[in-house]
């Protein structure tokens, strides 16, 4: 039998799993927005990073896109939740629909040089073809939630189905 610790001491012993969230945003013609990164040579991302301590996913997301493009988004809505079990630790992505931006906001876009080196809008073909392979596999197993509003769980970017067999 486990000796019953402390809260405090209890605690500690707990997993601690970063997490990251992500948008997908898109133009009025429905393309989505992909980004590089000059801190990265390993392809074209989502707009989006690592939440902070006592942060949310949806207000991390939130804070990202704007320090990382200078525009808001409101109301971004989860779609797909990603446990990882990747080295040198577990992760827990989180990537939420963040709408369609018309072309003013779009002209209203001001990247941080620190964070973002480029961005475009491409197709669907396209994002999964330019994503980091792990990120375009996660978007085409959770696409489902994307397109009806709800909300899929993944593990290692595969459906639970997937996953157990």
């Amino acid at each position: 039998m486990k000796k019953k610790l402390p809260p405090d001491e209890y605690y500690q012993t707990l997993a601690r799993v970063p997490t990251s969230a992500a948008a997908i945003i898109r133009n009025t013609i429905g393309e989505f927005m992909i980004v590089s990164h000059p801190y990265r040579n390993d392809g074209w991302h989502l707009p989006g990073g690592m939440t902070d301590t006592h942060e949310t996913p949806r207000q991390a997301v939130v804070r990202e896109v704007e320090e990382e493009l200078g525009i808001a988004i409101k109301d971004p809505k989860l779609f797909c939740v990603e446990f990882a079990t990747s080295p040198p630790y577990d992760r827990i992505h989180f990537v939420f629909n963040a709408g369609m931006l018309t072309a003013a906001q779009i002209a209203d876009i001001k990247p941080d040089p620190d964070e973002i080196s480029g961005y475009r809008f491409v197709s669907m073909g396209d994002m999964l073809t330019l994503l980091h392979p792990l990120l375009s596999q996660r978007f085409k197993n959770s696409f489902e939630g994307f397109l009806k509003g709800t909300c899929i769980y993944l593990e290692n970017g595969l459906s639970l189905a997937a996953a157990e067999k």
